[in-house]
């Protein structure tokens, strides 16, 4: 489960007790901002001795006259540790709010990051969906598959063994 990245840090610290107990994986998404990639290591490790685990988004926008995502380098991409099949997502199967969602400061949860499209409250009730979505971003840098790959592939399965079963 994401924790959107507003609200107090003690207010951050409780929902993220909150989720642990309810038995979710919790992470953290960063942007990959080019200036930032000697201290990768540095913030993952930082993150890792908390027990979340920490992932890169892509930057889009300009850095030094070149426009990112597109200017990334090899040495970018790997040090920051990004997917580029992750930046270039449009049709392609995603699980936000099937099994996974994004918590704000207040305890909402959004199916994705760039979904408005709330599913409950980690204080009340979540309504995960039924079904995957197609993603519908031409550049995506959803966490949903990134965080918690367990959930994803297990998501992506039992909808090709329900479809396998609609077939027969």
């Amino acid at each position: 489960m994401g924790l959107a990245s507003y609200g107090s840090p003690v207010y951050k610290k409780r929902i993220l007790e909150i989720l642990e107990k309810k038995g979710f994986n919790v992470c953290a998404k960063e942007i990959a901002y080019p200036p930032l990639l000697n201290q990768v290591k540095k913030y993952k490790k930082l993150f890792q001795g908390k027990g979340i685990k920490l992932s890169f988004s892509p930057f889009y926008g300009q850095y030094k006259k070149a426009k990112y995502p597109g200017a990334y380098t090899k040495q970018e991409i790997e040090g920051f540790g990004l997917d580029i099949k992750e930046i270039f997502q449009k049709g392609e199967l995603c699980n936000a709010g099937y099994n996974v969602g994004i918590v704000s400061s207040n305890g909402d949860i959004q199916i994705c990051t760039s979904i408005d499209k709330n599913i409950g409250n980690i204080y009340e009730k979540i309504n995960f969906k039924n079904n995957l979505i197609k993603c519908p971003f031409y550049n995506c840098s959803c966490p949903v598959y990134i965080c918690d790959p367990y959930l994803f592939k297990k998501a992506v399965n039992r909808i090709r063994i329900s479809n396998q079963k609609n077939e027969t």
